[in-house]
């Protein structure tokens, strides 16, 4: 309902869903390292995406849903 979209639970589910920045934060890694399973090898450039990580379903069940609820 209305009173729904007038939480600051909306707001920041409508940014999980649509972050306002893309893929901004590259960095070079200093060092070997591992995350999980990758092997990220020293002076590779790293640039997360906040987009990818929002809409992951291991993370968020229903991932393309607004829901402010979560």
């Amino acid at each position: 309902g209305v009173s729904d979209c007038a939480s600051p639970h909306a707001f920041t589910d409508v940014m999980r869903l649509r972050p306002p920045v893309g893929n901004v934060w590259t960095r070079m890694a200093a060092a070997d390292t591992q995350v999980g399973k990758y092997i990220i090898k020293k002076g590779s450039l790293v640039s997360p995406s906040p987009y990818n990580v929002h809409h992951d379903p291991s993370i968020w069940p229903n991932p393309d849903e607004f829901r402010p609820e979560r």
